[in-house]
């Protein structure tokens, strides 16, 4: 029972085809008949906490990282004074905040001066995982290892490290 409404972007790629994307999602939050909107991370709180603001209704902030340490800002230093001034300008008045990790919990909390902690809604199990459940089996150490890196290929992505820890 989800409908699903896709934002048909006429840009491909840019800056340009980001504005359209929060432009067009505002207008889409504006029409809906909702009680709360959930800003699933950074690229969608400003329009989400514009739209709850016109709409008079409360906007979750679900941040699943800290968005100013990531790889697409790294060595950015406009683009992430961008992002800065848009979390910092939204993240206080969203009713909540939410994130992954006490870590990212606690830094949120000092970094924006937030009255109460974020909370933290972890996606793992707290069960105990055995090896065979895994279905691991023990290698010897001559084993050779083969790294595959499937992403962009950028600072901050964690490359370096990954080859460090095969060699």
């Amino acid at each position: 029972n989800v409908e699903v409404i896709p934002i048909q972007l006429k840009r491909k790629s840019g800056k340009l085809r980001f504005a359209e994307m929060m432009r067009k999602t505002y207008r889409h939050l504006r029409r809906l008949d909702a009680d709360i909107i959930h800003a699933h991370d950074l690229d969608t709180l400003a329009p989400s906490a514009r739209a709850a603001r016109k709409k008079k209704i409360p906007v979750i902030y679900d941040s699943h990282e800290l968005a100013l340490e990531t790889h697409s800002v790294h060595d950015r230093k406009w683009v992430k004074a961008v992002w800065g001034w848009i979390e910092r300008r939204h993240i206080g008045s969203a009713a909540a905040v939410i994130t992954v990790s006490d870590g990212i919990a606690d830094e949120l909390q000092k970094r924006y001066g937030l009255k109460e902690r974020p909370t933290v809604v972890r996606n793992f199990s707290n069960k105990p995982i055995s090896e065979s459940e895994y279905n691991c089996i023990p290698l010897p150490s001559t084993t050779k290892f083969t790294g595959v890196y499937q992403g962009m290929l950028q600072k901050g992505r964690g490359l370096p490290e990954l080859i460090k820890g095969i060699s």
